[in-house]
């Protein structure tokens, strides 16, 4: 978690290369300060955007598990099931997006849902279960990112000039003010913000960047390739 710098840092470099009428408005300011955010927290599974969900003991045709708290789960990211009685072994599961109810189908679980904010769904339905150790049911998730406001802060929000309300290590924060930088020149109209370029060949896609936005792009690029990653060792690439 950030412990000295802020959002507000970031508001006041910006202005020293923008001019500060665009952007002086507090929606405007609240606006390119959370873009920059949400574009930095989706970017990868970073470690420090990704929590555990309590254990669930695996019970016989049982397909659903409630989830009682946390309240901040955007989507699942990983999932697997361990067995404590064969030297803690653990069995991945494939996340899907949504599960149908199929109570028919039974045998060992194979993939796992989340079918709304407190139910788990696993899929085929627990069947065949050892009594002496059914297994724990063991999930990671992306966390909801908190909104960062200007002032009078309740719930997830987080104050303006508070380095709570960045949760990433202070040594990143200089890419999270590339991105404070792209969005007050956008916000501004300022044609160094730069542009996306999609480049067509045959089945082949390149995206390039210009301007700004470039700059902002290569600093998560450079990030990414630094930071630990949640999904590292597994190969997942690095898609939030």
């Amino acid at each position: 978690m950030a412990s000295v710098r802020t959002p507000q840092e970031a508001v006041n470099y910006a202005k020293e290369f923008v001019a500060h009428a665009a952007i002086d408005a507090t929606n405007i300011q609240t606006r390119l300060i959370n873009n920059a955010a949400d574009r930095m927290w989706m970017f990868a599974p970073w470690s420090w955007t990704i929590s555990s969900l309590p254990q669930s003991t695996l019970a016989e045709d049982t397909e659903d598990y409630t989830i009682v708290d946390p309240t901040d789960v955007l989507h699942l990211v990983r999932a697997e099931i361990n067995k404590a009685s064969q030297n803690n072994q653990t069995h991945r599961l494939e996340v899907v997006h949504n599960l149908d109810s199929q109570t028919a189908i039974k045998g060992p679980p194979r993939a796992v849902s989340l079918v709304n904010a407190t139910t788990l769904r696993l899929w085929p339905v627990p069947s065949g279960l050892a009594t002496a150790d059914t297994g724990k049911l063991l999930v990671w998730y992306k966390e909801q990112r908190p909104e960062i406001v200007i002032s009078g802060a309740s719930g997830t929000q987080v104050d303006y000039d508070n380095p709570d309300s960045l949760v990433f290590p202070d040594e990143w924060f200089w890419v999270y003010q590339e991105l404070v930088m792209y969005y007050a020149m956008k916000f501004a109209a300022d044609p160094r913000a730069g542009s996306v370029l999609i480049d067509t060949d045959g089945n082949s896609i390149t995206t390039r960047y210009k301007g700004q936005l470039a700059e902002a792009m290569d600093a998560l690029n450079q990030m990414a390739t630094k930071e630990k990653l949640f999904l590292h060792n597994d190969g997942a690439g690095v898609n939030g």
